[in-house]
């Protein structure tokens, strides 16, 4: 089975060749006429020499003088024969003395134009005046060509001509020419043009199969080869050489589909990670809080027995412990639990309410003081109750956390904004030019995987780590670079270049660096950090969006800055033995899964502000179920 690259360049070659072929005989037909042609114009110029230069003598009848300038005009090269007919088609004049006084055949090749019709012919176009034959199927061709004596004043009253002046024709001029030079030089230049028409055929057709072979055949085995790649499991397979074309688009669609299909398996591989681990922590809950549950029973039991004492307090310690052990389990428990949120119409008020109400005794009233600031004109929202009010009552209780058991104040409040994404929006895909994912998962900003670029500096080079929310404030280098300084970028995996040659910052003037979102467009950016400039037209020319915003701010001690980058990242925690680190992870999971961003700003000290912000369309029911 012949390949797609070889049909194409046997089609082509096969159309090539008939073309040129084509192209090349009738070349050779054009030239033969056009050659054969000029050699008529010639040989009729001759004819009218001779007959001009054999009139005074044929005038005044000197046949010896008309003889020599038959015999001199033969000697040319080039003209074989001539002859003088009278009107009766006897021979009065030839180069062959042989020949002088015969009858020629008036049905012969010399007299056919004249005497074809019953009526001898008086006028004949130059055309009809040639013929081209052989003496025998191997000679050269000769060209003949007839030349009428018309009959002229000075001929019929001439002392020496018994003409009548009604008599037209007098006689023929008959000379012949040989065109063997003429057919070598056709001979020679067929064979040339047959030798080019051949060397352009070969020529078009390597350059064709050369084309072929790099912009078809080569693609579409690299595709194949990438295809065979994948059905063996190879999910990392990327095509590297991308072409500019529909292919290379291909090509590009392909590595993107490969790349999706990594992260649906890895996803796959993670949800099943995570329902194992759910299942093991469901397990671990079922063993561990029966004697747990029995500890504190009996615990508390011997409390109620023993009023002071060494014993008293080493009791109150098992009991607090295994109520800390209690703890870890529920945290383990809803972290490994996070899932598609299961969306249902439902208040704002009444979520904040049950998030309260749920805390239980942790809320002194005398010590915090909770506030709500919820405007009446808030609509309800579109959200999974259960995931919503648990990341909810997280940041209270961490709010509490952070108040200890000194008097404080926590303020929750909900308003809408109408805001420009720019800060708010935050990326989901990030890759290079060649489809390679940019994101780094062991880098964490604000809890979620880090944009990584290879970064050069200088004499220096490491990495840019950007903030993965679009005009996010947190991106740093992982060398020492000055951020007021621009640097050039490139695609960790394949180095493809990132810097955009030509393209300058509005607002500085450095180079931009792009990198693409798949189906959420371009976004560019400022190669001088301190800059900040970045742009994502695709979200921009929607404009101002509206947001609901819900704050939980708290009196606290603050949080110190160099924990402040880590306070989302799975089981960091700066409670010691009294937290699990997992609560503000499992919340931000709750956010992303409802499209919003989760921000934290805290000074130590004045206290702590945790934002929730969460595009408007994204909250709104679905048109179908708006009625329910």
């Amino acid at each position: 089975m012949f390949k797609i690259g070889i049909k194409l360049s046997i089609a082509v070659a096969i159309s090539t060749i008939v073309i040129i072929g084509i192209y090349g005989v009738n070349a050779i037909k054009e030239q033969n006429r056009i050659l054969i042609t000029v050699i008529e114009r010639q040989a009729n110029r001759l004819s009218e020499t001779v007959k001009n230069s054999m009139r005074y003598e044929m005038l005044i009848n000197q046949r010896d003088h008309v003889d020599r300038i038959v015999e001199s005009i033969v000697k040319e090269p080039l003209i074989r024969d001539i002859r003088v007919f009278n009107k009766e088609g006897e021979i009065i004049y030839a180069s062959q003395k042989s020949d002088i006084g015969r009858m020629v055949d008036k049905h012969g090749e010399q007299c056919y134009a004249c005497h074809a019709a019953d009526k001898p012919l008086e006028r004949l176009s130059i055309k009809q005046r040639m013929r081209l034959f052989r003496i025998d199927p191997d000679s050269s061709r000769i060209l003949g060509i007839i030349n009428p004596v018309y009959n002229e004043r000075s001929c019929w009253k001439s002392d020496c001509h018994a003409h009548s002046e009604n008599q037209s024709v007098l006689g023929v001029l008959d000379v012949t020419i040989s065109l063997a030079d003429v057919d070598h030089e056709i001979i020679a230049s067929e064979k040339r043009i047959i030798f080019f028409t051949v060397l352009a055929i070969i020529a078009v057709v390597i350059v064709i199969v050369l084309f072929v072979k790099r912009w078809v055949h080569d693609p579409v085995k690299e595709l194949v080869t990438a295809t065979d790649e994948v059905a063996l499991g190879n999910f990392t397979y990327r095509i590297e050489k991308i072409s500019k074309d529909e292919l290379g688009v291909l090509q590009q669609a392909f590595n993107s589909m490969t790349k999706w299909l990594s992260e649906a398996r890895l996803q796959l591989f993670q949800s099943d990670k995570m329902n194992s681990v759910s299942r093991l922590a469901a397990g671990v809950a079922h063993e561990i809080n029966n004697p747990l549950t029995i500890i504190m029973t009996n615990t508390s039991s011997l409390l109620n027995q023993i009023s002071n004492g060494q014993t008293r307090k080493d009791l109150q310690n098992i009991l607090k412990e295994t109520e800390r052990a209690r703890k870890i389990v529920r945290g383990l428990l809803n972290f490994a639990r996070e899932s598609t949120p299961q969306k249902r119409s439902v208040d704002v008020k009444q979520i904040v309410a049950r998030s309260i109400e749920g805390i239980g005794k942790k809320w002194h009233p005398g010590q915090i003081d909770i506030k709500l600031c919820i405007p009446n004109d808030i609509p309800q929202i579109w959200v999974d109750p259960g995931q919503f009010e648990q990341g909810f009552r997280n940041l209270i209780e961490n709010a509490m956390d952070a108040i200890a058991r000194g008097p404080g104040n926590i303020q929750i409040s909900v308003k809408k904004h109408h805001l420009h994404p720019f800060g708010i929006v935050p990326i989901k895909v990030a890759s290079c030019f060649r489809g390679h994912d940019l994101f780094q998962s062991n880098k964490l900003i604000k809890g979620q995987a880090v944009i990584c670029m290879e970064a050069i500096c200088g004499n220096y080079r490491g990495q840019l780590y950007l903030d993965p929310v679009y005009g996010g404030e947190e991106s740093y280098y992982s060398f020492d670079c000055p951020e007021d300084k621009p640097v050039q970028l490139w695609c960790p995996t394949c180095g493809v270049e990132q810097t955009i040659q030509g393209k300058n910052c509005p607002h500085c003037g450095a180079a931009i660096y792009q990198f693409n979102t798949q189906a959420s467009g371009v976004i560019e950016g400022c190669t001088r950090l301190s800059c900040g400039w970045q742009r994502w037209p695709q979200v921009d020319d929607q404009g101002k969006q509206e947001y609901l915003e819900i704050s939980v701010q708290d009196s606290g001690c603050g949080i110190a800055e160099e924990d402040l980058a880590r306070v989302f990242d799975p089981f960091y925690t700066t409670k010691g033995n009294q937290g699990t680190g997992l609560g503000l992870s499992v919340t931000w999971g709750i956010v992303a899964a409802h499209d919003g961003t989760l921000h934290v700003h805290s000074e130590p000290g004045s206290g702590t502000v945790f934002t929730m912000r969460f595009p408007m369309i994204a909250l709104n029911a679905p048109a179908s179920l708006s009625n329910i």
